[in-house]
């Protein structure tokens, strides 16, 4: 939540982020910068790797912030040239479609103006260009994530089009829904070859009789039948806040939430099913508060997987520990999303290291997650294979780190490192 004045390599890390992530930039900075989209193509992210590499040469054996510049720069330079996870056919719609889907929901929570016609009016030349570019969508799971995301930048454009009714705006988003129509056609063009998706954890954790026996341990699911009727459930009484909390109700956010730091307040969305956020949104909040001398810029680039692997270790603690105040309508409900955790890296594992068959992998989640969810997930694990092994493995290292602090959770000294991850 801290922001501190600029080194130079904060201010090299910064340029960067305004040119390619600039949904990071708008969220955590509070900065809408020009609505220009990067382009994407292997020369450009050649270039990119270049800066990435200096980053991380002089961010190299520091600490604090310039320790998550330097982590982020390196697994920006693996990505880049080592899997060339850009050429992913699904990956340049899916910042198209976050970036808008920030500006939207950072406009209604903030009331910011964003320049829609001129971000839409460069989308729609960007996404010509990106449908001249060869890029790999030749594997049937790939494709389907391709449509997947097509349909949610067709969903966040009639969001859009709620801002303004004039007619100068409704030009702007057909403009870009023409190219989005033509999407489906790229699979027989340019959109042919085939890649295989780059795994998310080392080759070193990848012991399939291990995994498989984690499989086999878990039984049935946790019972929340009783406490999933309550309205309300959080952390706010164990993770107390000192900032003041504005709530937003955001029916179209479904069972999302997005909480937006500012120094005045801490700004929460919550959508129309967002009854269980709260135990993610309270430990978020403690955490930023916490860690006082993090700046924004090394919030915004902070490892997904650490975030979410301090999440999970988190309420694994507090389920276990028979110490903190805690009902037993919320110990189950944690115990249930530790569980969950836990499945979702087995079938990782399953459907990666074993090549599962999919029909049994299918009835195995059905009874955590449902028909519909297990079949989705069971999508993206295609897609990202190893992500929630390689979770669940940074998981146990912070619930060890929590567990050596003995006494109260809030006392893990990692709260005050902000996302500067220790991997001992």
């Amino acid at each position: 939540m801290a922001e501190k004045s600029g080194s130079k390599l904060e201010g090299m890390v910064r340029r960067i982020a305004t040119e390619r992530y600039p949904a990071s930039v708008v969220w955590w900075l509070g900065e809408v910068p020009k609505p220009i989209w990067a382009p994407w193509n292997a020369r450009e992210f050649e270039r990119l790797s270049e800066r990435w590499r200096e980053v991380a040469r002089r961010s190299a054996a520091k600490g604090g912030d310039a320790k998550v510049y330097g982590d982020h720069s390196r697994r920006a330079v693996v990505s880049i040239l080592h899997h060339q996870s850009w050429k992913l056919a699904h990956v340049p719609l899916m910042h198209l479609r976050t970036t808008l889907q920030t500006l939207w929901i950072f406009q209604r929570m903030t009331g910011v103006h964003v320049a829609w016609e001129e971000w839409l009016t460069s989308a729609h030349g960007w996404l010509d260009q990106l449908l001249g570019q060869s890029l790999s969508a030749g594997d049937p799971w790939i494709q389907a994530e391709v449509l997947s995301e097509r349909e949610r930048i067709r969903g966040v454009l009639n969001l859009i089009a709620g801002v303004d009714p004039g007619p100068e705006l409704k030009a702007a988003i057909i403009q870009v829904k023409r190219p989005l129509a033509r999407i489906r056609d790229q699979f027989q063009r340019g959109w042919r070859e085939s890649m295989e998706p780059p795994g998310w954890t080392a080759p070193a954790n990848l012991d399939s009789e291990a995994w498989k026996r984690r499989r086999q341990s878990v039984s049935t699911p946790v019972d929340i039948s009783s406490a999933g009727s309550s309205k309300g459930l959080g952390l706010g009484d164990v993770f107390i806040a000192t900032h003041a909390i504005e709530v937003v109700h955001v029916d179209e956010l479904s069972a999302c939430t997005w909480v937006l730091p500012t120094e005045a307040a801490v700004k929460v969305a919550v959508g129309s099913r967002g009854e269980l956020t709260r135990l993610v949104t309270d430990v978020r909040i403690w955490w930023w508060q916490q860690a006082k001398q993090t700046s924004s810029l090394a919030w915004a680039l902070a490892d997904p997987l650490y975030i979410e692997a301090v999440l999970v270790a988190t309420w694994a603690q507090l389920a276990d520990n028979r110490a903190e105040s805690l009902d037993d309508d919320r110990r189950r409900v944690l115990a249930r999303l530790v569980q969950n955790s836990e499945v979702l890296a087995s079938a990782d594992a399953w459907l990666w290291l074993e090549e599962g068959d999919l029909n049994q992998v299918f009835d195995w989640l059905c009874p955590f997650f449902g028909a519909s969810a297990s079949r989705r997930l069971i999508s993206r694990m295609q897609v990202y294979p190893g992500y929630w092994m390689e979770r669940e493995r940074l998981r146990t290292i912070v619930q060890s780190a929590m567990i050596k602090e003995g006494g109260d959770l809030r006392n893990w000294n990692g709260w005050q490192r902000g996302p500067e991850m220790d991997r001992r």
